[in-house]
């Protein structure tokens, strides 16, 4: 399975979001919530440092508008360890649906899917006995070749 790349989720409805009212159309605002965004969800669980290129009167109306708390130089993200836990609830979810089908159709513990034994039957009631079976490797081998 190829390896997924990083990402945060943004999502459209910050357009109307009424926490977003003195942020969305400030570009140096939302340019600095996402700045954090990113960076607390690299640092996520431990609180992120906020860096200094950061304008102070964007971390002022983010926390204004509730949507970083600050503690000296570092920060959350309000609601991300809520959104990251809903994140992690479902694929715990979705591993433990695949991981139930997976046993139910491999009786074994390798892994690996067993072929059915009345399968196995029909398989060699249709083929016949392999022509190789009981005889000796040097009378199948042609020594001409």
């Amino acid at each position: 399975m190829a390896e997924r790349a990083p990402y945060s989720r943004v999502y459209w409805g910050i357009v109307d979001d009424p926490k977003f009212d003195t942020i969305y159309d400030d570009d140096h605002h939302l340019a600095a919530w996402l700045r954090l965004l990113l960076m607390a969800d690299q640092a996520h669980p431990a609180s992120a440092s906020i860096p200094a290129g950061i304008r102070p009167s964007s971390v002022a109306a983010l926390v204004s508008a509730r949507l970083i708390r600050v503690t000296g130089r570092r920060f959350r993200i309000t609601g991300l360890d809520a959104e990251r836990d809903k994140r992690s609830e479902s694929a715990r979810n979705a591993a433990a649906l695949r991981w139930q089908s997976d046993r139910s159709r491999t009786p074994d513990a390798s892994g690996m899917p067993r072929r059915d034994e009345t399968r196995r039957e029909q398989d060699k009631g249709e083929q016949g006995a392999s022509p190789l079976e009981g005889r000796p490797l040097r009378a199948v081998v042609d020594p001409k070749r």
